[in-house]
């Protein structure tokens, strides 16, 4: 992968990292609301825990794509992008613009999710 590609890339992941941190900010302001609301009979009580845990998984799938991203773009500064951590040999590059985050080519995805 060219240098240019790999620069947009990097845009783009730093555009996604802006995105999820605020989409976190505002589910952290909604489960605040939440918790927050002690006025209700057992049905809104227990609507709100349901908002809870929902917002609950939400963020933590945001944060593992946090992870991913930032690890990404820490590959980019070390020139390590585009490699596949079980192989080590090169990821495609339908795959990186697809998915810029990827850490597996597609040889070695299935494997590791068999594994799972």
């Amino acid at each position: 992968m060219r240098k240019r590609e790999i620069q947009k890339i990097r845009k783009e992941l730093e555009a996604e990292k802006l995105d999820i941190l605020d989409a976190v900010k505002r589910l952290k302001e909604k489960e605040e609301s939440y918790l927050n609301d002690e006025v209700g009979d057992d049905l809104d009580k227990a609507a709100g825990n349901s908002q809870r845990e929902l917002l609950f998984y939400i963020s933590d799938h945001d944060h593992q794509r946090l992870d991913a991203i930032e690890d990404a773009l820490q590959k980019i500064d070390e020139d390590r992008f585009g490699v596949c951590e079980t192989c080590g040999k090169k990821i495609s590059n339908n795959r990186l613009i697809a998915i810029p985050y990827a850490r597996l080519c597609m040889k070695c995805k299935p494997e590791a999710e068999n594994n799972s």
